[in-house]
């Protein structure tokens, strides 16, 4: 994605030449107060337009880079998190960072996660058992050892008593051990994500949301069973429906790249004819945020007619907001163009929705602005 954002940014004049930067921060609607200050300093400016583009190349190899490969994919996860915050103090971009930033977190490395975990209060040989042959001991072990459990914890199969499928052993309980729910609700303590449950949840709330998993797994409170496998689950099937999905994957990346790049392609086909089947996938993704920066900016006049003939403008100082409405002008740019779009989402609807004239959009927003007047 980054890579692609890129390729398209580079052939233009803007951020060849450094300048993109400005022309984004000058733009009302997006300049938060940080933004205005940094209009004074092209020079910075210029920097961070030639970091950003280069950085989106060259930030995507550190993630897959085969040596040092924790190490630097530490520095790139951590990179791109702090691009996304810094955006975010020179830009209102609503809830586009905190995505960015939560999807990049899964990318961050073990080393940085056991870091966490090694300066965490709990310390100590912290040791969790499971039992292979039963149904909610394969959930739990797959939950804990994939994603939520750093390898400072162990994970060890053992064979449990029958009304068990968990246990929790730890120093700090000398000798004690836990058992089922109460292993699981003890085991998140030391989960770097998920320690926050037993923190906001009690036992009780926490065994209750247990119980309510469970029985979309299994119609009994613990089934020993290690030879109920799908049929789709054994042998050959489960090489082919492997592959099957990673040849779709690969189709839907594919398809990403040539809706982005848009290249000739053979028998007269191009990267438009992909965007129907990923419109029916809702992925019709197009990075090109910025690409090419607009020169100008653009605010609304909502002009309405009273019935005493008199007009008002309903955008000015967020009026379709408080329904009160301000003097019309037309040519002269409001002080306050943020604060009238009164949050992001209408920011968006404004932006997207509703510049065609005489549109679908336009007449059914005018009769909604009527009826609520």
């Amino acid at each position: 994605m980054y890579q692609e954002a890129f390729a398209q940014k580079i052939s233009g004049s803007d951020w060849q030449n450094g300048s993109a930067t400005f022309f984004v921060l000058q733009l009302d609607y997006f300049a938060t107060a940080l933004a205005k200050v940094a209009l004074y300093f092209p020079s910075l400016l210029t920097f961070l337009t030639k970091s950003v583009l280069y950085w989106e190349l060259i930030g995507p190899l550190l993630l897959y880079s085969p040596f040092f490969s924790a190490q630097l994919r530490l520095i790139g996860t951590v990179g791109f998190m702090m691009m996304h915050i810094g955006f975010a103090t020179c830009m209102h971009l609503g809830i586009f960072t905190v995505i960015a930033v939560t999807g990049l977190c899964p990318l961050l490395p073990s080393i940085f996660w056991e870091w966490i975990f090694y300066h965490s209060k709990h310390k100590g040989d912290v040791i969790v058992f499971y039992d292979d042959s039963c149904n909610e001991g394969r959930i739990i072990k797959s939950f804990l050892s994939n994603y939520a459990l750093p390898s400072t914890v162990r994970v060890c199969e053992e064979p449990l008593n029958a009304e068990s499928w968990l246990v929790f052993s730890h120093s700090g309980l000398k000798g004690a051990k836990l058992e089922n729910e109460d292993a699981l609700y003890e085991a998140l303590k030391f989960a770097p994500l998920f320690k926050w449950i037993p923190m906001i949840l009690s036992k009780r709330k926490f065994f209750k949301f247990l119980g309510y998993f469970f029985s979309n797994f299994s119609s009994s409170p613990h089934i020993r069973s290690s030879s109920s496998t799908s049929f789709f689950n054994q042998g050959k099937w489960a090489d082919i429906r492997t592959k099957a999905a990673n040849i779709i994957v690969l189709l839907v990346a594919a398809s990403l790249i040539l809706n982005n790049g848009n290249p000739p392609l053979p028998f007269g086909l191009s990267g438009e004819s992909t965007r129907p089947i990923l419109k029916y996938l809702r992925v019709d993704q197009q990075w090109i945020m910025f690409s090419r920066p607009p020169k100008d900016s653009w605010w609304y006049v909502f002009e309405g007619h009273l019935k005493d003939q008199s007009s008002v403008d309903l955008f000015k100082n967020q009026g379709i907001y408080y329904w009160q409405g301000e003097e019309v002008i037309m040519d002269k740019k409001p002080k306050t163009i943020q604060a009238d779009m009164i949050n992001h989402r209408w920011y968006k609807y404004f932006e997207n929705g509703y510049p065609k004239p005489h549109s679908r959009v336009q007449d059914e927003f005018s009769r909604w602005l009527c009826r609520n007047w």
